[in-house]
């Protein structure tokens, strides 16, 4: 039997072989759907093209656990817009969200990958725990400490002690067993606060005035573009 150590190191050695096949694949599906012309085949090939995203950012996540980091890099600022669209593509419920505009300005290169994985994973929490009819808005805007993020659902919310306990495990990821968020099915958060604190974000839950949850996180001025690319305060 291994110990929960032993068992994270398995996950990030199997997390390694995934992330060096599943790119091949998307690669692979990507050359295949620009040479199909029917509708029908090219459907299903988006359709296991957008399986195989998912694939890798469980893999990806699979690699956080350890400390590890995604092999996936950009070496350019990307638009945050863009940045926002690539995390609700990585999502099985994706038609359901919506990308309020503006999302102006850039992210650097280095923290791209992450930030994707950061928002996909909130955003997938969202389409899990609210009906299926309803949309999840994702929209940014311009704080002191840089942009706020936020992911809003309109589900029936989180009891106050339950979101208390998750919002302990965003803020402080070392105090919790690992272990047991495997047993709980919790281990999306881990992978969330992991990568805001790898590159200075914060992210809290709160209770939507609609009811649901939302969920802000807080990209620092460091991760952003010039103060001219940045998007502009809403006007009050």
């Amino acid at each position: 039997h291994l110990g929960t150590g032993q068992q994270v190191e398995v996950f990030v050695n199997v997390a390694r072989r995934m992330q060096s096949l599943v790119p091949r694949q998307i690669g692979l599906l990507d050359e295949l759907e620009a040479q199909v012309e029917d509708p029908d085949l090219l459907k299903g090939l988006f359709t296991i093209d957008h399986l195989a995203t998912r694939m890798r950012r469980q893999s990806e996540s699979l690699a956080v656990l350890g400390g590890a980091s995604s092999r996936r890099r950009w070496s350019r600022p990307v638009n945050l817009y863009e940045v926002l669209r690539s995390a609700v593509a990585e999502v099985e419920d994706y038609s359901r969200v919506k990308v309020v505009p503006p999302s102006g300005g850039t992210l650097a290169g280095g923290a791209v990958v992450d930030v994707i994985h950061l928002i996909a994973e909130l955003v997938e929490n969202a389409t899990k725990f609210s009906p299926p009819r309803t949309r999840v808005l994702l929209r940014t805007e311009e704080v002191g400490a840089g942009v706020a993020v936020e992911v809003e659902d309109r589900g029936l919310g989180v009891p106050p002690e339950e979101r208390r306990r998750m919002n302990e495990l965003l803020a402080e990821p070392d105090r919790v067993d690992i272990g047991e968020l495997l047993r709980d099915g919790r281990i999306g958060l881990f992978v969330v606060a992991a990568l805001a604190r790898k590159h200075g974000a914060r992210v809290q839950l709160q209770t939507s005035v609609y009811g649901g949850t939302l969920a802000v996180v807080v990209l620092p001025s460091a991760l952003l573009g010039t103060a001219e690319e940045r998007p502009r305060r809403r006007p009050v």
